[in-house]
């Protein structure tokens, strides 16, 4: 059980740093926005894509060490450390460790979710650029068909096909 112990504990440095990594590029997707980087920020989608795909096998792996674990994809790291049959200065290092990375994980969370508010307050003073731009004085920019709202003598500003 202590190799198994050993195991568990290499697994959750390697998330703990993965989760690190994923954490710094989120951080960075805030620079790419005020930049309006977008080459940037598909770089980043696709830098996060690949460290949440490496995780979930990290913690696939780490389900399958753990006893009782039940297979459950919600499976939290202080309950995986609980089911192990360990001595308490192993249980507590790997809770430790557990902590860490649950910590990282709710950090990620908070991040995630400002940059998902600065962003969308971000595309609103860009489309309210772009209302005064076309002269639509606090008119709803999309009517009830789907089609932008707009004097039919003005053409759009931007227009798209698909």
């Amino acid at each position: 059980m202590e190799k198994i112990a050993g195991t568990i504990s290499d697994l959750f440095e390697e998330e703990l740093g993965l989760y690190q990594t994923l954490q710094s590029v989120i951080e960075q997707e805030k620079a790419y926005v005020i930049d309006m980087d977008i080459d940037g920020l598909w770089a980043s989608v696709d830098r996060k894509r690949e460290l949440l795909e490496a995780i979930e096998k990290i913690r696939e792996r780490i389900r399958s060490l753990s006893p009782d674990t039940g297979g459950g994809k919600g499976l939290s790291t202080s309950k995986i450390v609980k089911n192990l049959p360990l001595k308490i200065a192993e249980k507590s290092r790997l809770k430790t460790l557990g902590l860490a990375v649950d910590t990282c994980k709710k950090e990620i969370t908070r991040l995630a979710r400002e940059n998902k508010k600065y962003i969308t307050e971000y595309l609103s003073v860009i489309d309210g650029i772009f209302s005064t731009v076309v002269n639509l004085k606090n008119k709803d920019q999309y009517g009830n068909q789907g089609t932008i709202s707009r004097p039919k003598d003005q053409p759009p500003l931007i227009q798209t096909k698909v």
